[in-house]
């Protein structure tokens, strides 16, 4: 029933060492020991690449990997992510099922896991992973239903990946790099009658030529009314006006890892109301970094952020959240497991990557100001990894 897939070109695309794998599957298994699991099944594609550097869009349709308590890997999925498999992965234990609509795959999962010793057994199931629908969910529950006990585990692997190694880190610095290169070519070719279709390919080419990648979640980039929407919409059509607003977040990728910026900048000489906001969005984030070092909770900086809003009377003007963290994510997101908000005392730990930002507007008068910034959570406090100065851009 096992795919060694031996006569499939075999190449080395992992970017990271084999002990470095290793060691992410046996700290995994110490955590499934803890918690009394015998496995664990496995549908978010983030643990998928973080455990054995699987890369694949393929938790588009129906896969799931199963990693037993013993550190054994098996994975099921569809005839396409063979060839992926061998050239990205540290799977050797790869089972294929059939395209057909008439039959549940997850019965096939069964089959694998009752081959690999789980009948019996109880089994955490990552159940808040895009890879697991509802649909497949049922599918799941369904099949496994007296076959084994199935307990949440979506937070064992996530906790993990929060705190990057040294080896992580080292590609987050390089998407940082190359978000921040984004950054001076934005600043270079922004200017009246620039659509902001066109900012969008100069900073992509700038990431793309730099060696990065598609990043996971789509850009902001909005002027005059757009820049309100702090949204991912699909226009991105309307050109700067000479007298102007844009509002740009982005983010830069590498090898999977993100790192990200936000920004309002300012065609023409802004309106004072529009300084004004910029000033306490910077100053509410300076309040947050403040309290970006290990110990503290992350609610910790969003209480931080909301405070200097709130002194100015803007509490209906800001957001309820202030970020969230950053790493190895596939689409829809980048959005990485960590909010910053109320009630989350997750605390912070050197090595974190995190994407705390500040935004406020004014709807009355259809003004707004944002910045963010990428920092790695450090012994001492914070590094900042997308170096961009936080005073105001005027162009």
């Amino acid at each position: 029933m096992s795919t060694l897939l031996e006569s499939a070109p075999r190449g080395d695309l992992r970017h990271f060492e084999l002990a470095e794998y290793s060691d992410r599957v046996r700290r995994t298994c110490e955590l499934l020991r803890q918690r009394g699991l015998d496995g664990l099944l496995l549908f978010s594609q983030e643990s998928l690449y973080y455990l054995t550097g699987y890369d694949t869009t393929g938790y588009v349709s129906f896969q799931c990997m199963y990693l037993r308590a013993d550190g054994h890997v098996a994975l099921l999925t569809r005839s396409p992510e063979l060839r992926g498999v061998r050239l990205t992965s540290t799977v050797e234990d790869v089972r294929i099922y059939a395209d057909d609509v008439r039959k549940n795959p997850a019965h096939q999962l069964c089959d694998m896991v009752r081959e690999l010793g789980g009948a019996g057994g109880k089994l955490g199931v990552e159940y808040d992973a895009w890879g697991l629908t509802p649909k497949r969910c049922r599918m799941v529950e369904e099949a496994m239903g007296g076959f084994a006990t199935l307990a949440d585990a979506s937070d064992l692997v996530s906790s993990l990946r929060l705190v990057k190694s040294p080896a992580e880190i080292v590609l987050v610095r390089e998407a940082g790099r190359l978000a921040t290169n984004a950054f001076r070519v934005l600043r270079q070719y922004i200017a009246p009658s620039v659509r902001e279709c066109e900012l969008m390919a100069v900073m992509q080419s700038e990431i793309f030529c730099g060696g990065g990648d598609f990043t996971s979640g789509r850009w902001i980039v909005g002027c005059g009314p757009h820049a309100l929407l702090v949204k991912h919409f699909g226009a991105h059509h309307r050109s700067i006006e000479p007298r102007d607003q844009v509002q740009v977040e982005i983010g830069a990728a590498y090898k999977q890892y993100h790192a990200g910026w936000a920004q309002s900048v300012y065609v023409g000489q802004p309106h004072p109301r529009q300084i004004r906001l910029h000033e306490l969005a910077v100053e509410s984030l300076r309040a947050s970094l403040a309290e970006c070092r290990p110990g503290r909770p992350a609610a910790a900086l969003f209480h931080a952020h909301a405070r200097v809003f709130d002194d100015a009377g803007l509490k209906t003007g800001r957001l309820n959240a202030s970020g969230y963290s950053l790493g190895a994510t596939y689409p829809p997101t980048w959005m990485d497991g960590l909010p910053l908000c109320e009630g989350n005392e997750t605390a912070l730990r050197p090595g974190m990557v995190l994407f705390p930002q500040a935004f406020v507007f004014d709807d009355m008068h259809g003004f707004t100001a944002g910045v963010g910034r990428t920092v790695l959570v450090t012994d001492e406090g914070y590094e900042m990894l997308t170096d961009i100065p936080l005073e105001i851009t005027i162009k």
